[in-house]
């Protein structure tokens, strides 16, 4: 007999919540039908209470302490105003798993042997985002997400943003609409995305609450913000992005070191946003050897 398999799509939803690991940090919490939560690592209801009793997962950052947005920056809570207690807030997450499955059947229990020293190494669960097209056949549209900051009816606010397969883009707070990439870079530019708090102003995180902040970190230029998206965009789609061809010219120049192709890996290192570049290179030498060919080529290359 042939061996074969098959595989069964879990359903879920992502929530904004706040893992503290050191510092705080604002992420997506993937909440699946069957009951297991991605919190950096997959638990079930019950491994999720214990988290929130140990702290893991929290509902909320006291005052005076750094928090990090991934791809966003590194932010000090001067005041704020939350929703949830830890009570409240694993409700809210059973509550999810409720909605999704009425009768609370077929839930996923982490085994003891799916531990290592009481920590959990089932494996993360993060969750891929999608849209569907058509109405009897459905057109399922895979896509990726990241953290922006959309400023909303003069709010400024921290959501997703996706963006699919075929190019286009979805904002969290705006339901099923659908934006190209000029729309979405012309609101970039206009500081309607991936904006900052100024002035005092709140920073509002839906379904958390709101905080007033100062920021830590360097912001992101506009243009570098705008070629991160395009790469994003092109990454998802199954393209080649700039980081790729980067990495392949550098190899092409390496082989056989020529003018030509120094330059051509010049010009798509520039075309990597400047915040990514660390990442061409590993965590040691980072982009250093690159920087080297295009703007030393007579240093020696140290192995």
């Amino acid at each position: 007999m042939e061996k074969i398999y098959y595989s069964r799509r879990i359903e879920g939803a992502c929530i904004p919540g706040i893992i503290h690991n050191g510092d705080y940090f604002h992420v997506k919490l993937s909440v699946y039908e069957d009951g297991v939560i991605d919190c950096w690592h997959a638990v079930d209801l019950k491994g999720f209470r214990d988290e929130i009793d140990k702290g893991w997962v929290v509902p909320r950052i006291p005052c005076n302490k750094p928090f990090s947005v991934h791809g966003i920056g590194r932010f000090e809570i001067q005041e704020a105003s939350w929703i949830y207690d830890n009570d409240s807030f694993y409700e809210r997450v059973a509550d999810i798993v409720k909605q999704m499955n009425p009768d609370l059947k077929n839930l996923h229990e982490i085994k003891k042997n799916e531990r290592i020293n009481e920590r959990y190494t089932f494996t993360a669960a993060p969750g891929t985002p999608y849209r569907e097209e058509g109405n009897l056949l459905k057109k399922v549209i895979n896509g990726s997400q990241q953290t922006t900051v959309y400023r909303k009816e003069d709010r400024l606010c921290i959501t997703e943003l996706s963006v699919y397969e075929d190019k286009h883009f979805r904002i969290g707070m705006e339901d099923d609409r659908l934006f190209s990439l000029e729309e979405i870079t012309d609101m970039i530019k206009a500081n309607i995305l991936y904006s900052y708090p100024v002035g005092g102003e709140w920073l509002y995180m839906p379904d958390l609450g709101k905080v007033k902040v100062c920021l830590l970190t360097n912001p992101i230029a506009k243009e570098e913000r705008i070629k991160e998206i395009e790469q994003w965009c092109v990454r998802t789609a199954g393209e080649d992005d700039a980081a790729q061809r980067c990495i392949m010219a550098y190899h092409d120049y390496l082989e056989w070191p020529t003018e030509q192709k120094r330059e051509r890996l010049k010009q798509l290192y520039l075309a990597v946003p400047e915040h990514e570049r660390m990442y061409l290179g590993d965590m040691d030498v980072k982009d250093s050897d690159y920087i080297r060919i295009i703007y030393h080529p007579q240093r020696k290359r140290q192995v």
